[in-house]
């Protein structure tokens, strides 16, 4: 008799890589066009990245896994209605099948400690909690969050922040990029020590001055929107995901590399949003035009995040690197260049070697 898996045949393949790790005691790894990788994943591997022993192994060669079988042929039927039934069920199974989105996995995952901070951070932090006669704060599906939308923040932006500040404290809460293998979840104590360093995040977050509006009856579509946008709006980067970020990347660095303290961090930032610093994003005046706001497209530019995030540590920071300060400064022109004209913080256009650094924050 011979069966085949119609279903579930990635399950199929893993319990097959189960069965040839413990036989064999290592398992090929491939490329994505399925050609063998010159390198295994050994039992000495999981051992070192998982902690776990050979015996607990050998115990999952041992569990049960629930089967359904269907006929290749029932009784009655002929060859031509059996292939049509087969394929139909296939092809119904298949369609109704749905991938879960990024916000849905978030919501899911419980073994990556990033994932399970920010969901217990979404719903027990004042900021982002839901609370009665308050529009939620969080979006927990979509990975975007739409100029009008009342919501702060959503659930993977939450998860992404998360995993570039506290991934400083707990690096090996990520997984491991040599070896291509799935986080493990971290333990108890550890994630109580997550939740709560994000939490005093976020309780500083909650005093910036743009935030703190919210309390006092601001909807966030009206931090949220460009100026050229319906109604009009504020342009402000706390509002956008994006900008959300590359705040908390740059916090990570501040707090876990340059050892400044969450108090003394948002004693600048304070004073810098309450000047309009973290504003305007679609206006040439901002330093965030044309780094994470795209003038000609006008829209929100991603791929900008990094060098916004440098910029933030050191406008917070400063640098006594001569290079490094030459690099940051080549870099923030070059985003305000057209061609070989570059955006002054004046409106007009300018030679990109006029383009200069902001203050640091005193």
């Amino acid at each position: 008799m011979t069966i085949f898996a119609l279903d579930g045949q990635h399950r199929l393949i893993g319990v097959q890589g189960l069965m040839e790790l413990i036989r064999t005691g290592k398992l090929q790894r491939y490329k994505k066009d399925k050609k063998p990788l010159d390198a295994f994943i050994t039992v000495e591997d999981l051992r070192l990245e998982y902690y776990i022993e050979p015996a607990y192994l050998q115990n999952l060669a041992k569990e049960k896994i629930g089967i359904e079988f269907i006929s290749a042929v029932v009784t009655g039927e002929s060859r031509e209605e059996a292939r049509r039934r087969v394929r139909s069920i296939f092809v119904h199974v298949n369609l109704m099948a749905t991938p879960l989105s990024k916000g849905q996995l978030a919501q899911l995952n419980e073994d990556n400690g990033f994932a399970i901070v920010a969901r217990k951070i979404a719903v027990s932090h004042p900021l982002l909690k839901d609370v009665e006669d308050r529009n939620p704060r969080v979006n927990w599906d979509s990975a975007t969050v739409a100029a009008k939308s009342t919501v702060l923040t959503t659930l993977q932006a939450l998860q992404e922040m998360c995993a570039r500040y506290l991934g400083h404290r707990f690096p090996h809460w990520k997984p491991s990029e040599k070896k291509g293998l799935i986080p493990m979840r971290p333990e108890d104590e550890e994630l109580e020590q997550g939740i709560s360093e994000f939490k005093q995040l976020f309780d500083h977050l909650a005093t910036l001055p743009s935030y703190r509006r919210l309390e006092e009856g601001t909807e966030a579509p009206e931090m949220r929107r460009f100026s050229f946008e319906k109604d009009g709006g504020e342009g402000n980067l706390l509002f956008r995901p994006v900008g959300q970020i590359a705040l908390t990347q740059a916090l990570g660095i501040l707090v876990f590399k340059k050892d400044f303290s969450l108090t003394a961090i948002f004693q600048k930032l304070g004073q810098y949003d309450a000047n309009g610093g973290f504003s305007g994003m679609d206006k040439p005046e901002s330093l965030w035009y044309g780094i994470l706001y795209d003038p000609n497209k006008k829209r929100v530019l991603v791929a900008g995040r990094d060098l916004a995030a440098k910029l933030i540590v050191y406008i917070v920071a400063g640098t006594d690197d001569d290079m490094e300060r030459a690099e940051l400064r080549r870099l923030l022109a070059l985003s305000r260049t057209i061609e070989d004209c570059s955006m002054g913080f004046d409106g007009k256009f300018t030679e990109p070697r006029e383009v200069g650094l902001p203050p640091v924050i005193n």
